[in-house]
C-alpha cells in the first residue's frame, strides 16, 4: 500500500497512481482498493432524464454508493466516503480506470463527506500571492487548457476538472488537488516540454505540471464561468447576479449524496455563502487564449485592487 495526497487528504492505495505524488507520512483519510475484473455491483440505479446512451450512472446500495463507467469500471464509495472499491471491466486500461478515479470518483466521494467541490480548474495568480480564480464549466469548455495555458505562463495550476474549496478563517480557499490536466490533443501541442500520455479513451492527453502547481491553499477571489467561443475580438467579462451565480453554481457541483433533504439545504447554503462572497463572471473567450489570459489577470486586478508581477 502506498500512501499518495490528493487534495488535501492523504490516499491509500493497493496500486500505483503514477499521476500523483507520493506521500512520505501520514494518516489515509480515503482508502482505494482495486478488485479482480468483473461486473459491477448491483444497486438501485439513478436515471437522469436525457442522460445520453453509455453515460456514467449513479447507483445505491445499503453498503454506500456505486458509479458505474460503462466499458471502463465501477466504483464503490462506503458510506461515509472513507473507502473505495474499483472493478475494472475485462480490457480496460489501467489509465482509463485511473482518470476515472482521480478526476470523477474522488471529488464525488468528497462531495459525500460535506465538501463542497466544483467542476472547475483553478490556478494561483503569480505576484498576487495566495491568490486564486477558477474557470467553471462543462467537459469541452476550454477550463483545463485555460489553466494550463496559464500555469504554462508562470501562474500556480491548483486543480483541474475538480476544484475542493474550504473555508478558512471565515474565507473560501482552494484546496490544491494535484499536478496534473487533460486537455485536447491540438491543445497538448502548444505545451511541448511537458510529459504528456497519449490520447485516452476520451481523446483527451494528461500533461504533467507538477513542475507547476503549487501546494498550498489560496483565497479564492473570483470565479469564471466559460462561455462557448464567440465572435468577439476580446474577451468579454460580465459579473452574475447573485442568483444567476448560485445557479450556475448548483450546476456545476458533484454531488454525490446530495438527494437527502438535510445534505441538500446544507450544500445549498454553502453556495449561497460562496456566491455572496465571490463574484462569479461569465467569460465569453475569442479564439485566442492569451486574450483570454489577459482578460482574466485584468479582472482579477479590479476585484483585488492589486497588479500581478
Amino acid at each position: 500500500m502506498t500512501l499518495y495526497l490528493v487534495g488535501g487528504h492523504v490516499l491509500e492505495s493497493d496500486v500505483t497512481l503514477p499521476e500523483l505524488s507520493v506521500c512520505g507520512k501520514g494518516t489515509a483519510s480515503i482508502t482505494f482498493e482495486l478488485l479482480p475484473a468483473g461486473r459491477s455491483w448491483p444497486a438501485r440505479w439513478r436515471t437522469d432524464d436525457g442522460a445520453a446512451p453509455g453515460a456514467p450512472s449513479e447507483g445505491r446500495r445499503p453498503d454506500g454508493f456505486v458509479l458505474r463507467f460503462p466499458g471502463v469500471a465501477a466504483f464503490r464509495v462506503a458510506p461515509d466516503g472513507r473507502r473505495v472499491e474499483c472493478r475494472p471491466r475485462p480490457g480496460a486500461s489501467p489509465a482509463a480506470v485511473r482518470h476515472r478515479l482521480l478526476d470523477q470518483v474522488l471529488p464525488q466521494t468528497l462531495a459525500l463527506r460535506g465538501r463542497t467541490v466544483l467542476h472547475a480548474s483553478a490556478v494561483g495568480l503569480a505576484g498576487l500571492a495566495g491568490l486564486a480564480v477558477g474557470f467553471l464549466g462543462p467537459s469541452g469548455a476550454g477550463k483545463s487548457t485555460l489553466a494550463a495555458t496559464l500555469a504554462l505562463a508562470g501562474h500556480d495550476l491548483l486543480a483541474d476538472d475538480w476544484l475542493l474549496v474550504e473555508w478558512r478563517v471565515g474565507a473560501p480557499c482552494v484546496v490544491p488537488s494535484y499536478g496534473g490536466v487533460r486537455v485536447a490533443p491540438h491543445g497538448a501541442t502548444a505545451h511541448r516540454g511537458h510529459d504528456r500520455a497519449p490520447p485516452d479513451d476520451t481523446g483527451k492527453v494528461r500533461l504533467d505540471l507538477r513542475d507547476r502547481a503549487g501546494t498550498s491553499p489560496a483565497s479564492l477571489r473570483a470565479l469564471y464561468m466559460l462561455a462557448p467561443f464567440g465572435p468577439a475580438v476580446a474577451p468579454i467579462v460580465e459579473r452574475l447576479s447573485r442568483r444567476e451565480a448560485v445557479t450556475t453554481l448548483l450546476e456545476h457541483t458533484y454531488h454525490l449524496g446530495l438527494d437527502e433533504p438535510v445534505r441538500m439545504a446544507e450544500q445549498f447554503d454553502g453556495l449561497t455563502r460562496l456566491a455572496g462572497t465571490v463574484p462569479v463572471h461569465r467569460l465569453v473567450v475569442p479564439d485566442g487564449l492569451p486574450l483570454a489570459t489577459d482578460a482574466v489577470v485584468g479582472a482579477l486586478t479590479t476585484v483585488t485592487g492589486r497588479q500581478p508581477a
